[in-house]
């Protein structure tokens, strides 16, 4: 059966090596070339998918898709260019036309570079300093709510820490930055449908404090940065610049190893 559409492929390839792109084939003229199309080739559009049933491999190993069907005019049309089936199908389709194009190796893995060889350029070398302030405690209203301090409406960075009231259970930090320090706590009393993480951290400061352990608040507004020419002010209105403390503070609160980071799982 599966032979029995190699007139197709043999046709469309010679259209093609005659600079043809584009031809419709009436119904009659594919019966006449293959012995007869099945009553299903009339009738059902997916007959004609570009899949891997034998007479769609015939059309698709010369190079051809079927770009339409028209059921009431008995007529197909096909056009040049690769369109559907799987890759595997394609690899199975190539294996069994010796005329098909094989696939290209795939090109040798690079030897790792030697690290230790390679010459040395630009020394980077950072140090960011700030001090955080004690801005209170983070509670619950009456109605359950998260309550904040009432917390500036400038750009910083914030150190959240709940502490369990049992010496045995360590205490966890959760550490973040923003542009706005006012709205970001209103961000964590009242999340967003779409705002993941203050959902998250809503729910672990609410659950923590109904537990009956505490939150206290701190922030920095304010941060030093020395990139080896002498210290001066960081740009805390800057995204990357916030970044760069947070990131600092994270790592002197993992590498003093007394609390456990929320930001980390």
């Amino acid at each position: 059966m599966a032979n029995k559409y190699v007139p197709v492929t043999e046709h469309l390839r010679e259209l093609a090596s005659n600079g043809q792109s584009r031809t419709e084939m009436l119904f009659g003229q594919l019966d006449r070339l293959v012995g007869g199309l099945p009553p299903t080739a009339r009738k059902n559009r997916t007959w004609w998918a570009n899949n891997s049933q034998s007479q769609a491999l015939a059309w698709r190993r010369a190079g051809w898709h079927v770009a339409s069907v028209d059921f009431a005019q008995n007529r197909v049309t096909f056009e040049v260019g690769e369109v559907g089936g799987s890759y595997a199908v394609r690899k199975a389709a190539a294996a069994t036309d010796p005329a098909a194009p094989r696939p290209r190796p795939a090109p040798a893995s690079r030897p790792s570079l030697d690290v230790d060889a390679l010459p040395e350029m630009d020394p980077v070398t950072v140090s960011v300093a700030f001090t955080w302030l004690d801005a209170g405690s983070v509670v619950l209203d009456k109605t359950g709510k998260l309550r904040f301090p009432g917390l500036p409406p400038v750009p910083g960075l914030y150190r959240m820490a709940l502490h369990s009231g049992n010496e045995s259970i360590r205490t966890r930090w959760y550490i973040g930055e923003s542009d706005n320090l006012r709205r970001r706590s209103g961000n964590y009393r009242n999340p967003g449908g779409r705002q993941h993480t203050s959902i998250r951290i809503n729910s672990i400061l609410t659950r923590h404090l109904q537990e009956g352990g505490t939150v206290s608040l701190a922030i920095a507004v304010a941060a030093s940065v020395d990139m080896g020419s002498g210290a001066g002010a960081l740009d805390l209105t800057r995204k990357a610049a916030r970044l760069l403390a947070e990131n600092a503070a994270l790592g002197v609160a993992r590498d003093a190893a007394m609390v456990d980071i929320e930001n980390l799982g």
